[in-house]
């Protein structure tokens, strides 16, 4: 990581489905793939801005939010050192909840089966 480069925080969201991981991708970058969530606006806290992530993304609001855990790791687009905060496991009301729904910032989601990132 680069030293003396502000730290970026994300809150992302682990939303499980049958045993696999929902992952989305950007317009900004589609070829990159990672969890559903994104950075507060200023004055916002992880936990609100995830919930208005999803909403934006998925169309979803999140139920049982309980931490995880967090990561530091470098940024994927912004190439910046990041500390990513993950909830547990999300249950939202239904799945797709984007169908029908247009898709505000996200251009792909999809479910990799579990074998795909080992």
């Amino acid at each position: 990581m680069r030293a003396g480069a502000p730290l970026l925080k994300v809150a992302a969201a682990a939303v499980i489905e049958r045993g696999r991981l929902l992952v989305v991708s950007k317009k900004a970058a589609p070829g990159i793939f990672y969890l559903p969530g994104g950075k507060p606006e200023p004055g916002e806290g992880a936990r609100r801005a995830l919930v208005r992530e999803l909403r934006e993304e998925l169309g979803v609001a999140p139920v049982g939010l309980r931490l995880l855990g967090s990561v530091d790791e470098l940024a994927a687009i912004e190439r910046v050192p990041m500390r990513m905060t993950t909830p547990t496991r999300i249950r939202p009301p239904s799945w797709p909840p984007w169908a029908g729904l247009p898709a505000k910032t996200s251009t792909r989601r999809c479910w990799p089966p579990p074998s795909a990132g080992t």
